[in-house]
């Protein structure tokens, strides 16, 4: 499986509690992202949202559909919501909010590994794509999210770590 570790940052001129509402309300996601095709809740969690197990059907640029559930770890309200990913997609999502002084900080990173067989089997040669192609639906929430809110997306960046996980622990234990 290849590990994928996406970085995307939006700044989005709307208070912190506006962004916060409409980005936590997973359910409601199809409605303005045209990338869900369906948030299907699975398990309530506890009253902070902890343990919320959502099924995500997502489309794409390209001609395929991803499905995962998504597990909420951890929620810190007004800065942060973190779960894992089970299914198609394997993985740590993560999305810290930061209120500024013209708007909120949002940043997303996903540390993920696909499982199905035939992206595993390309993802040597097709791994940009799937990168530019993640990329372009972050943009395209960006961009609908402002919308939503009636705001602009003054930032959209998005960037990828020279060196996976593995990589990242050999180089601070020292070995190689």
């Amino acid at each position: 499986m290849t590990l994928y570790v996406l970085h995307t940052h939006w700044v989005i001129d709307a208070p912190l509690q506006a962004v916060w509402e409409v980005a936590y309300d997973i359910e409601r996601w199809p409605s303005w992202w045209r990338y869900v095709d369906a948030v299907i809740r699975l398990e309530p969690g506890e009253r902070t949202g902890v343990g919320a197990v959502y099924r995500c059907i997502w489309t794409t640029r390209l001609p395929y559909t991803l499905t995962f559930d998504i597990r909420a770890t951890r929620v810190r309200p007004y800065r942060l919501i973190e779960g894992a990913a089970s299914g198609e997609i394997e993985g740590i999502s993560r999305c810290i909010f930061r209120n500024l002084e013209f708007g909120t900080s949002i940043h997303h990173e996903w540390r993920v590994r696909t499982t199905k067989p035939w992206m595993n089997r390309l993802a040597a040669p097709l791994k940009p794509v799937f990168i530019w192609n993640h990329h372009a639906v972050m943009k395209a929430g960006g961009d609908s999210l402002a919308k939503r809110l009636g705001a602009t997306l003054l930032r959209f960046e998005t960037r990828e770590p020279s060196m996976d996980f593995q990589s990242q622990a050999e180089t601070r234990s020292g070995s190689r």
